[in-house]
């Protein structure tokens, strides 16, 4: 039913419990790991053995997560610590940060909402937002985004590879600043707040400005274009 360990934990094959899994102590992977849970509740740090870990239901991250190839979670996430792969982070349940977080991957992709208990969040490498993004102060990605959904932060959102919508989308925050193209998806984007545009914005239906913008590069668009500061 339930699995605790007060102390380390090295895991070196699957694990199922029809309730929570918690570990305690320092977790260590040897070999790809996949746990089976209600809850998997990691206290402090895990480190992946340069394997993968896949997280069958709900997870929690207490301590940094380091030496791993691929996460997966099927469930929700609390995450409270940076977590760090060489290949892919896949968050599938809604995720939520406790302090400003860091993650670094080829790409974190979140399928569900992200609530961002008033932190930040830094995504190293390729992000994919599937649903809205809320709570959240700043919000930065490396890589390339893809936003099938709305993101509204307290402050800036910055997006340093190419962007690409998935349906209109609303971003809400203080700046938001693509430094590379934008590539509408055939939708709509609003901007609620100051825009800086360093790429072309291509393949948009209707692009509407709040605040201040910026253009360095061109922007088309089949529709009204609208700017009001």
């Amino acid at each position: 039913t339930t699995l605790s360990v007060s102390g380390t934990s090295t895991i070196s094959a699957n694990i199922t419990t029809s309730s929570t899994q918690a570990y305690t102590g320092a977790v260590t992977l040897a070999g790809g790991r996949t746990l089976t849970a209600s809850t998997v509740t990691f206290t402090s740090t895990v480190d992946g053995g340069a394997s993968s870990l896949a997280v069958t239901g709900n997870a929690s991250f207490g301590g940094a997560v380091t030496n791993m190839t691929t996460l997966s979670v099927s469930g929700t996430s609390t995450i409270s610590a940076n977590i760090t792969t060489s290949g892919t982070q896949a968050y599938t349940g809604a995720v939520t940060l406790a302090g400003g977080r860091t993650l670094t991957a080829s790409t974190v992709t979140f399928t569900s909402t992200v609530d961002g208990g008033t932190n930040s969040l830094a995504v190293t490498g390729n992000a994919s937002f599937g649903g809205a993004v809320t709570n959240v102060t700043t919000l930065s990605v490396s890589g390339t985004s893809t936003i099938s959904a709305n993101i509204t932060t307290s402050s800036t959102q910055a997006y340093t590879g190419a962007v690409t919508l998935a349906g209109g989308r609303t971003l809400s925050g203080s700046t938001v600043t693509f430094t590379s193209t934008v590539d509408g998806g055939a939708s709509s984007l609003a901007v609620t707040g100051n825009a800086s545009f360093g790429g072309a914005v291509t393949n948009m239906t209707t692009l509407s400005v709040s605040g201040t913008s910026t253009i360095s590069a061109n922007i088309t668009t089949s529709s009204t274009q609208a700017y009001t500061g």
